[in-house]
């Protein structure tokens, strides 16, 4: 006994999170009232964010063929996890236990979703776009295996269509309708996580805006239908070439304007007592402060104030945490990442759950959309400052 409490107390601090959060799952889940759906929200949810975390990566990748491949199995493990906490909710509510299992799960498919991304881009060659190819257009040299996995997810994707288009031949209208709203919220979240990491305050902004409203359209549509099987090709359809489109674009935007992800590692001028010193021009004040404003005032004019304040609150921490943990997964800190993926997955169920249990009213629409505004820039600056002082450079 004694000589694992030495292993833990040793242990790097990612395993000791990992180990703490394990632990504390396994004495909550007895408690759970139904343990198998529980275990099975658990294994949807690790699959999950273990595929996010690959796609975070492949995305900033000079892959295509093995973003599309990562793209295909999100889409689908993304679906089941969406309806999955959509019946969990609609059942029992979010409860304390669900939101443990659901981290812990979450967190773990993070730590390994990355490792094994990390060690298939070294297999495979795959490397992230250097700021070089950013400034001179290269012409891709593809190897004879990435020709092959382009191949293939082109044949998927044909087989996919058409499977598309039989499914939902009694209407197509609405298909189509999901298939465009998930072409745009794949294609935006792969925008949002490159324009994270590029040094580009308006870049980023226009992400965001574009990612709150999808995202909320989106999955008040889904869940008025009660994530129905029938709106699951569409969905992943959509979030294949959604998320390769915008990959090239957003290649040829950082050539553009000329991208470097580590500017703010090495400042000029500034200069500090204090070990970890703060400089506020990492944060965008003029663009926060006409977004608090914003906030109050929809607070204040809000049927229910309360409430509105809560969504505000709720989806500033999770954007604040989203742009933390999508900056950690293309850094070369695996510390930095698992602590960022704890606050990441709590504060999405978190805000998904309390938009699911209001039935994504209109009322909160507008203070969503401005808690995701304010948190994407506060953690865009936040995440700098970590990453300026512990030294931690883009991977």
């Amino acid at each position: 006994m004694n000589a694992l409490v030495v292993r833990f107390l040793r242990a790097p601090h990612y395993w000791k999170a990992l180990t703490v959060l394990a632990l504390a799952t396994i004495v909550a889940l007895p408690f759970s009232s139904n343990i198998s759906h529980l275990l099975t929200l658990m294994i949807n949810a690790y699959a999950l964010v273990a595929l996010a975390a690959m796609l975070n990566r492949s995305s900033t990748r000079n892959s295509w063929a093995y973003h599309g491949v990562v793209l295909l199995a999100s889409s689908v493990a993304s679906y089941w996890v969406f309806r999955s906490v959509h019946g969990f909710i609609s059942a029992a509510g979010l409860t304390y236990v669900i939101a443990l299992a659901y981290i812990t799960a979450t967190v773990w498919g993070n730590f390994t979703g990355s490792k094994f991304s990390i060690f298939l881009e070294r297999m495979l060659g795959i490397r992230a776009v250097e700021k070089r190819e950013l400034e001179k257009k290269e012409k891709d040299v593809l190897s004879k295996r990435e020709r092959k996995v382009q191949y293939a997810l082109l044949i998927i994707l044909g087989v996919l269509t058409v499977a598309l288009l039989v499914v939902t031949r009694s209407d197509y209208v609405t298909a189509v309708s999901v298939l465009g709203l998930k072409f745009l919220d794949n294609g935006i979240h792969t925008f949002v996580r490159r324009s994270r990491n590029v040094g580009n305050t308006f870049f980023h902004n226009i992400g965001l805006l574009a990612q709150g409203l999808n995202f909320f359209f989106l999955f008040r549509f889904l869940a008025s239908e009660d994530m129905s099987w029938i709106f699951f090709l569409p969905f992943a359809v959509g979030g294949i070439l959604g998320g390769l489109f915008v990959q090239k674009f957003t290649i040829i935007a950082e050539r553009k304007i000329k991208a470097d992800p580590d500017s703010h590692l090495n400042p000029r001028g500034v200069k500090s007592e204090f070990r970890f010193p703060v400089d506020i021009s990492l944060f965008p004040r003029k663009t926060l402060i006409v977004l608090v404003i914003a906030a109050i005032g929809l607070i204040w004019w809000a049927d229910s104030p309360l409430l509105a304040l809560t969504i505000v609150g709720l989806a500033t921490a999770q954007y604040i945490a989203f742009t933390l943990i999508s900056r950690a997964r293309t850094r070369k800190n695996r510390t930095y990442e698992a602590y960022a993926s704890v606050g990441s997955n709590g504060t999405w169920l978190a805000t998904f759950g309390k938009l699911d249990k209001n039935d994504w009213a209109a009322s909160l629409f507008m203070p969503y959309i401005v808690g995701v505004m304010i948190g994407g820039n506060i953690g865009v600056g936040i995440a700098m400052h970590i990453e300026r002082w512990f030294g931690i450079s883009s991977d």
